[in-house]
This record gives structure tokens, C-alpha cells and sequence, in this order.
């Protein structure tokens, strides 16, 4: 199922979105963003 699903790295959201790497912990924190964790890191 991974390989059918497109996953960014936090640089890559934060670029495409516009905003800071603080801001996008925070809204991951508010679970305004779905993230999943692949290996030791999260996307």
C-alpha cells in the first residue's frame, strides 16, 4: 500500500505549504495533519 500513497518529508510540506518547521509541529500537534511514521522518521 506504499507504494500507492505519496509521502513528503517535512521540508517538502513545509515548502509546499508555506510555513515553518515550528508551525508544522504545531499543527501535527493540533492533528490538523495525518502523519505516519515510516522507519525512525515521520512524514
Amino acid at each position: 500500500m506504499i507504494d500507492s500513497e505519496k509521502y513528503l518529508s517535512p521540508d517538502e510540506y513545509c515548502k509546499l505549504k508555506g510555513i515553518s518547521r515550528k508551525t508544522l509541529y504545531r499543527v501535527i500537534k493540533e492533528n490538523k495533519v495525518i502523519v505516519k511514521k515510516l522507519a525512525n522518521e515521520k512524514f
